[in-house]
């Protein structure tokens, strides 16, 4: 196996380790940046990106395994795909340079999570919509974003930042007077945006100020004659934008080692060269702010009605439709439903699945004590343990008629506000665990292990790992897992998927189950009556509805 930490550095590869873990990975790639004027990518590019089975998420779920990472550099490799929100698992990390690469989308909310960051460069990528709030993230000292698409608001930035690169983006706004508050800013570059309005003198008199760059943007205005300069500030570009009138003399002296750029404005100074005409700059901003012209405001509110004329027919039409079945089964009787959902089952006949979920907790113990007599109890004994029967609902103490039994089970399990049912990758369980992660674990016991977790869309879950101890045929396991989508009641907790793994020198045979329960945290029934804060919530009218229904199941 190889020693990575041994590896000697090169051009293209670094790795630093400290006591055996990887601190420092720096990887420089040849796949180098595109044109400035790049599209938005959605797919491959055999001659520029990575292979089109490459997966990010996957790559960055690996990357994730260094836990005591602190730099991590991937310049240049082709890297394309959505930047994952995982990102935010690098717990240490300092440094984070992912540039040139075809990474699209917004930028991860995550990133607003690593506290420890302080430099963070995104630059000639795909980006786009609004950044993240930056203004949180104390160590941050650098922040380079550009060669993207990011807009149209300026990004909220922390008061200890020291350089800020923003050039090549869509925003479009004036510049924050926040920025007063970032004193310690050394270099400031927003250039290639459409930033308009005035230019505020103090940006010129920022203490550490040495390199401002607002070039080809929109900034308007004259400029205070009275403007102080910072005696740092080395570099200043305000070319290409609309400024008039006459340019402030701590700017044009030619006796300070400071170098000025101001072509492509409407300056009036003498001396000047590459100036426009005044009347130039008025008539660029004037059809810069001008409202758009009538035919294309009724053009847009045609568009938008019709938009809206769409959606309302949809949800129209789908309000009808539920409104209509619900009076077509609202004839059913209870008693009806309740004769067939307690009729007895024969410990001969053969396992089958009901074509509807049960909604009457009896016929769900009846099922379950059925599946134990098949060939893994195991995981049968999981489920008995872990769908915790809360036989009460604090909000919802009404009962419900099944005006669905006819309704199929895809159509009918998001309308009873039941989660989906999902048959989960290893790589997905892992993911949620975290990889299993020791501090994850909520209890161990003859059923197993049980990790608490989160899915991607955020929901947090309790993932059963279950090691089957008899040799269990696939084919019959998967079987009678067939089940497990229809043990669903609103007073049980749901089961969200499962996830089988088979040996890999016997495919044909299971070797390990996950089981993914949602997380409950409105605890028991127990605690709302014996705990002295908690059981004055439950009223007598409450504490009826609770005993009729656990009478009746």
């Amino acid at each position: 196996m190889t020693n990575f930490c041994s590896l000697p550095p090169s051009p293209s590869l670094k790795i630093v380790c400290s006591n055996g873990h990887v601190t420092e990975l720096t990887i420089i790639g040849n796949k180098t940046s595109h044109s400035p004027h790049k599209t938005q990518l959605v797919s491959w590019n055999s001659s520029e990106t990575l292979s089109e089975r490459f997966s990010i998420e996957s790559f960055f779920t690996v990357l994730t395994n260094l836990s005591n990472l602190k730099v991590l550099s991937l310049v240049s490799l082709g890297l394309w795909g959505p930047l994952p929100s995982k990102i935010d698992r690098f717990w240490f990390l300092e440094v984070l340079n992912i540039s040139s690469n075809f990474i699209y989308g917004e930028i991860s909310s995550s990133i607003s999570s690593l506290r420890s960051i302080r430099s963070l460069v995104l630059a000639e990528n795909l980006f786009n919509g609004s950044v993240p709030d930056l203004g949180r993230l104390a160590s941050l000292e650098e922040i380079n974003l550009g060669g993207n698409k990011l807009g149209p608001g300026f990004p909220s930035l922390s008061k200890n930042i020291v350089r800020v690169i923003l050039r090549d983006n869509s925003l479009r706004c004036r510049i924050p007077p926040q920025l007063m508050q970032v004193y310690k800013l050394q270099l400031l570059d927003i250039s290639s945006n459409v930033i308009f309005g005035n230019i505020p003198s103090f940006i010129f008199s920022l203490p550490f100020l040495k390199y401002l760059n607002l070039a080809a943007n929109q900034l308007s205005g004259s400029l205070s004659v009275n403007v102080s300069c910072s005696s740092s500030l080395a570099f200043v570009d305000i070319s290409h934008n609309l400024l008039v009138g006459k340019l402030p003399s701590c700017i044009s002296s030619k006796g300070s080692n400071r170098t000025t750029l101001y072509a492509g404005n409407c300056l009036t100074t003498r001396r000047l060269n590459g100036q426009h005409p005044s009347s130039y700059c008025k008539k660029v901003e004037a059809l810069a702010v001008k409202p758009p012209h009538r035919s294309q405001q009724k053009e847009s509110e045609m568009q938008l009605g019709l938009i809206l004329g769409i959606v309302g027919g949809i949800v129209g039409t789908a309000g009808f439709l539920v409104l209509f079945i619900l009076c077509i089964f609202k004839k059913s009787k209870a008693e009806k439903a309740d004769s067939n959902y307690n009729q007895d089952i024969s410990a001969d006949d053969k396992f089958s699945v009901p074509a509807y979920p049960t909604s009457n907790i009896n016929a769900i113990s009846k099922l379950i004590i059925r599946m134990s007599k098949t060939s893994f109890p195991e995981v049968l004994k999981s489920i008995i343990e872990h769908l915790k029967l809360v036989v009460i609902d604090i909000k919802c103490n009404r009962e419900t008629k099944n005006v669905f039994e006819h309704v199929p089970l895809s159509t009918r399990q998001p309308i009873l506000g039941f989660p989906p049912y999902s048959i989960f990758s290893l790589e997905e369980i892992e993911d949620a665990t975290n990889n299993f992660d020791p501090s994850n674990l909520i209890a161990e016991g003859s059923q197993g292990q049980l990790y608490k977790g989160w899915l991607i869309d955020g929901s947090m879950v309790v993932v059963n790992c279950v090691k089957l101890k008899q040799k269990s045929l696939y084919k019959n396991c998967i079987q009678s897992l067939k089940v497990l989508p229809y043990l669903r009641h609103r007073n049980l907790v749901s089961v969200l998927g499962h996830s089988v793994i088979t040996h890999e020198d016997r495919p044909q045979i299971i070797s390990t189950i996950f089981i993914v329960f949602e997380r409950v945290t409105n605890v028991t029934l127990k605690d709302y009556l014996a705990d002295r804060n908690k059981k004055e919530m439950l009223k007598w009218p409450q504490r009826m509805a609770i005993t009729k229904l656990i009478y009746r199941s």
